[in-house]
């Protein structure tokens, strides 16, 4: 059938005015069409045809293909083996593990009888020779009685009859030729199904495209997920660069994605047909599948100018990446945008510091310090000479200033000090500037000075001695002495019996020998005076002693005269001032006794 179909085909196009040019090729016998070309069959280039086609396929139309050799049990082309691999079958002999006789040995059966005897021996030797096939074989007309390319095994039904059966039962005829029913008529399948004969007579149900289910008691509307779309009642992924919703309903029309829109800073219709960065950014931007649908960036590039896009000024850097560029004025003197604004000078004009509290002004190019006062040159370096004391006051009284500024003071005129000579000095002289003299003591200040005279001095720088009234030393005369001469040469008179500067010192006239104390008499000093006592042993007034003659029943003891003790008796005329005497014993008279060391008269 395959055969009279191509036939027909060709018939058809010649009817039709379509057949092939003069110049087209037409294919031989074992060769097919491949991309406009005409190719050999498989094997046929090694001279045994693993496949077959029959000549006239047209080069310049639809590719073509060949169709398997009839009989080819063990797939290596119709030769002896395959009569051997049958033989070995039938012959029950053993078949090597693996071969392809063994992957046959299951279906020997080649001429659909259900038996692997000698008439499958005597079938194959007749598709070797060429002899015509049973039509009750080859059922379907496509001349092949193993169909492999369905897989079908012995195709032997009548045209009329269910073309997927196998004689199974060993009648020679497909199982389900010999009734063949329609079993879709009426269909038990879900109204949103397809059914259609298993090969077993039985209904098998599909759902539709679009739908899902068991295809008999249900098919639902299949809702597409999110990044898919409707194409011909199935569900679809997006394409790289376009997303979707999910929910959408594959039973009904088609729907599509939505493209992705391009990213900052880039510029086209979409990811699907391509983003292009905008000016001032790099970078590449491509289609993808998965969120957010695109790869790449595009980044910023670095800046060669300022935010506005002009350059930098004065030495500025332009800094920062597209979107976001200044110009970086550090050090330069300037500011604004793009450095164009000269700053105020915090520098004097050689970019020194102003010193000496001195303030820069002007603007960058133009600097210069404005010195304090007291102070000059470029930087205010250079101290003035000064016109003032230290605290910047005038100095006052004849002073005049000195230094230079910072280090400024007043040289004072005499008589005046203090940082402006604001204060006039204690003197150190007298009135009209004279020294004061005999210890006089400078008092005052400078124009109003004067003498505080040092006792015994007078006059205004002292100088007039005063009578004294002290003795040289400037003590007072004592005991009873007088002051006599003038302040500086002061004296005492003392009175007799005192001596010193100021008569302090009583005179020992015992020691000095000025007494008139008689020889028996001894001297005692007395303040201002001395006194004459008589020795023991002598009587009179110290001026004059003679010496002591003892009475009766007197005796001398240590010069002096005493008692005889009682009962004992001395003689007068003993002399005191001799050596020691002593007393006789007494011896009582007639009547007398002693009593108590002396002589008593008896009683009567």
């Amino acid at each position: 059938m395959r055969h009279n179909r191509v036939f027909t085909g060709i018939l058809f196009a010649a009817i039709l005015g379509f057949v092939s040019p003069s110049w087209a090729s037409i294919c031989a016998v074992d060769e097919y069409v491949e991309s406009n070309v005409c190719t050999a069959c498989p094997g046929c280039e090694s001279g045994t045809c693993f496949e077959t086609n029959v000549a006239g396929d047209d080069s310049s139309g639809a590719d073509t293909q060949c169709d398997a050799v009839p009989g080819d049990v063990t797939g290596g082309g119709w030769a002896s083996n395959d009569i051997i691999c049958v033989a070995k079958i039938v012959a029950g002999l053993n078949i090597e593990a693996g071969s392809a006789c063994a992957t046959f040995q299951a279906n020997a059966d080649v001429n659909c009888d259900g038996q692997t005897m000698s008439n499958d021996i005597i079938f194959i030797a007749r598709l070797v020779v060429g002899l015509a096939f049973d039509a009750e074989k080859d059922a379907d007309g496509d001349n092949v009685i193993y169909d492999t390319v369905n897989d079908l095994g012995c195709d032997n039904c009548p045209d009329d009859a269910n073309p997927l059966q196998r004689d199974t039962d060993g009648d020679g005829v497909g199982d389900v030729c010999q009734a063949a029913t329609d079993p879709c008529d009426p269909s038990p399948c879900h109204v949103n199904a397809t059914c259609a004969d298993d090969g077993n007579g039985a209904a098998e149900c599909s759902c539709n495209d679009g739908y899902t289910g068991d295809g008999l008691t249900n098919c639902d509307a299949e809702l597409c997920d999110v990044d898919q779309y409707v194409q011909s009642n199935a569900c679809v992924a997006c394409d790289a660069g376009s997303n979707n919703e999910s929910g959408d309903d594959a039973s009904a029309g088609d729907t599509q994605c939505d493209a992705v829109s391009c990213p900052i800073n880039s510029t086209g219709i979409d990811v699907v047909t391509g983003c292009s960065c905008d000016t001032g950014y790099t970078g590449t931007i491509a289609a993808d599948t998965t969120d957010p649908y695109y790869t790449g960036s595009c980044e910023a590039d670095a800046c060669a100018n300022g935010a506005n896009g002009e350059a930098c000024q004065n030495g500025g850097t332009a800094s920062g990446t597209t979107g976001s560029c200044t110009c970086d004025c550090t050090d330069t003197g300037y500011s604004g945008d793009n450095c164009e604004t000269a700053d105020a000078c915090t520098n004097g004009a050689d970019g020194n510091a102003c010193q000496n509290g001195g303030t820069a002004s002007g603007t960058t190019g133009n600097c210069s310090c404005d010195c304090a006062a007291g102070y000059s040159g470029d930087n205010c370096e250079t101290a003035d000479g000064c016109t003032n004391g230290a605290d910047g006051n005038a100095c006052q009284n004849g002073g005049t200033a000195s230094g230079t500024t910072g280090n400024c003071s007043c040289d004072c005129a005499e008589g005046y000090e203090g940082d402006n000579c604001e204060t006039a000095s204690d003197c150190t002289t007298g009135p009209g500037g004279n020294a004061c003299g005999n210890g006089g003591t400078a008092i005052g200040t400078t124009g109003s000075c004067s003498c505080d005279c040092a006792e015994g001095y007078s006059g205004d720088n002292c100088e007039t001695a005063t009578d004294c009234t002290t003795g040289s030393n400037g003590e007072a005369c004592q005991n009873g002495g007088n002051a006599s001469g003038t302040t500086g040469n002061c004296t005492c008179d003392c009175p007799s019996g005192y001596d010193g500067a100021n008569c302090e010192n009583d005179i020992d006239e015992c020691d000095a020998g000025t007494d008139n104390c008689d020889i028996n008499a001894t001297c005692t000093n007395t303040t201002g005076s001395w006194d004459c006592d008589c020795d023991t042993g002598y009587s009179g007034d110290g001026t004059t002693c003679s010496a002591i003659t003892c009475a009766a029943d007197e005796y001398v003891s240590s010069n002096a005269c005493a008692s005889c003790p009682a009962g004992m008796t001395n003689a007068a005329g003993d002399d005191a001032s001799a050596a020691d005497t002593t007393c006789d014993t007494t011896t009582c008279a007639a009547d007398e006794y002693v009593s108590s060391n002396a002589c008593a008269s008896c009683p009567a």
